[in-house]
């Protein structure tokens, strides 16, 4: 009987190569959560209120939930050149914060508040 020659197992990552690397460079929301130490939630409200830009910081593929490039995470954590708003993009330079609103105290209007 020929003697098997037996071939040492070869991890993922080793079959991989450069490839290896770039898997964890897209993070799922829960991912991301764990590694900044957030709620999903908070993430999830980063995502939609524009200080994480889609495109940019993450993207969404039919069929699957919202994926995060981890660098383009770091370089906003890090404060880098280009990054989202921090307030959000429901809040542009054209568009007033809030309306300042008068207040009816015993039915007579006061000052706005």
């Amino acid at each position: 009987m020929p003697a098997v020659r037996r071939v040492p197992a070869v991890g993922f990552s080793a079959l991989a190569g450069p490839d290896a690397a770039r898997s964890e460079e897209y993070l799922t929301v829960a991912e991301v959560a764990a590694r900044l130490k957030l709620n999903p939630k908070t993430v999830r409200n980063r995502m939609y209120d524009g200080t994480w830009l889609r495109g940019e910081h993450w993207f969404s593929r039919p069929g699957i939930g919202p994926r995060f490039r981890w660098s383009a995470l770091v370089r906003w954590l890090e404060g880098g050149a280009k990054q989202g708003r921090d307030d959000g993009l429901a809040y542009g330079p054209d568009i007033p914060r809030d309306r300042p609103r008068r207040i009816l105290v015993d039915g007579v209007p006061s000052a706005a508040v």
